[in-house]
């Protein structure tokens, strides 16, 4: 037998055995490391409430709350002590005019002066009395109807034989308004309330304004442009305060109603005096008896062809608008009438030739002139439909002007006019 050989090379792998079967469990071994964190689960019920905890600690305090309403007024105090005797104030508004004295002795007679340069001519007096009666003539045939003849008015007994005279229809007021043209803005003021005014008996270019609703200054200025330009020329410092918005210059004097009162004033703007005054019997003037539709007016003077009108409203006449012609020297009632015509249906009123308008609306951006009153004839005029444009909104004053016929007005502070049609 010979020798044993070397090991030979290792054989190719073979194929592997079958699977044995699942041995024993092991040992169970060392805790492996923590996995990652896993999404937050839906929340879980809520658990039974715990026993309440003890008082925390007290905050800080909150800030101040806002204030509460005004209580009712409490019972009146002790007075107090007299205080210290106050500063000197401001000199007043000049009071009234004293009554006239009594005249003094007659003086010797002086030198005669100079004779003077001749004044420029005035304007047209008041008409004067009827002349005696001429006599009778001979006895004629009538021919015709008298429907031509100028009617007047009876005046009551005891009445001055002037005023039927002043009761006559001017002229050159047998006009009536057909239409309005759309405003004309000329500038801005700085109240809400005011009038600015034209004297038609004194053409010029001069314009005068009263700011507010009451005061006692009323400001001149030279013209239009002086007025943008915020130039005054003249202030004139009246001794009453006005009330209202409804004031109209005529022949160098200046007509307002008295604050607080049933008066109407007349101011002489040459002599800077108080020259006549009247009231009216039982016109408002307190509280809200406003004439229109808007505040602060109770009575609203007016010129036009044939003079002087107030404006106004009396408990007698049930809230209606009444008008009183008066006298532009004296201030005397020359006549009274009553519209029937509610105040407060009225947003202003203005008088052209004898016959008085008023709008419908003072605020309405477009409203109408919607009735007037024929202060001779007494016809009322229902069917009135004329256009009317507030441009700015309320308008707290409107005015005639009878020697350019035109309409003036204050509205929202706007200086306003209105050009119109007559016939």
């Amino acid at each position: 037998m010979g020798l044993t050989g070397s090991d030979g090379l290792p054989g190719p792998k073979g194929n592997p055995g079958e699977k044995g079967q699942k041995g024993e469990l092991g040992v169970q071994g060392p805790p492996g490391l923590n996995g990652t964190r896993g999404y937050t689960g839906d929340q879980g019920l809520p658990g039974e409430a715990g026993t309440p905890g003890e008082n925390g600690i007290p905050g800080a305090k909150g800030a101040p709350g806002f204030p509460g309403p005004v209580g009712q007024d409490g019972q009146p105090g002790v007075p107090g002590l007299k205080g210290d005797k106050g500063d000197l104030g401001d000199p007043g508004v000049p009071g009234r005019e004293g009554p006239r004295g009594e005249s003094g002795l007659d003086g010797t007679d002086g030198e005669p002066g100079q004779r003077g340069k001749k004044g420029e001519q005035g304007e047209p007096g008041e008409t004067g009395l009827p002349g005696p009666a001429g006599q009778k003539g001979a006895s004629g045939v009538m021919t015709g109807d008298n429907t031509g003849l100028n009617e007047r008015e009876s005046s009551p007994p005891g009445a001055d034989p002037t005023e039927e005279v002043k009761w006559v229809r001017a002229s050159n007021s047998d006009i009536t308004l057909v239409s309005v043209s759309a405003p004309q803005v000329y500038h801005k003021m700085s109240t809400f309330w005011g009038a600015w005014l034209k004297d038609p008996a004194v053409p010029s270019d001069k314009i005068w304004t009263m700011s507010h609703f009451n005061g006692a200054i009323l400001r001149e200025w030279a013209n239009m442009e002086k007025l943008q330009a915020k130039e005054v020329s003249r202030n004139y410092y009246l001794p009453l305060y006005w009330d209202g918005t409804g004031h109209v210059i005529f022949n160098n004097s200046l007509y307002f109603h008295v604050r607080g009162s049933r008066e109407i004033a007349r101011y002489d703007m040459i002599s800077e005096s108080i020259k006549a005054t009247v009231k009216l019997p039982g016109a408002g003037f307190r509280h809200t008896k406003y004439l229109y539709a808007t505040q602060y007016t109770y009575i609203d003077l007016e010129i036009d062809e044939n003079g002087l009108w107030a404006i106004y409203g009396t408990p007698d006449n049930n809230g209606n608008m009444v008008i009183s012609k008066l006298d532009t020297a004296t201030l005397g009632v020359i006549k009274t009438i009553n519209t029937e015509y509610e105040k407060h249906s009225a947003g202003d009123a203005f008088v052209i030739g004898g016959i008085l308008y008023t709008t419908k609306s003072p605020r309405d951006r477009e409203t109408t002139v919607n009735f007037g009153y024929d202060l001779y004839t007494h016809k009322a005029l229902l069917d009135l439909e004329i256009p009317f444009t507030n441009e700015k909104g309320l308008n707290s004053m409107v005015s005639y002007n009878p020697l350019e016929r035109v309409l003036y007005s204050w509205n929202m502070g706007y200086l306003v006019k209105y050009q119109l049609e007559l016939q």
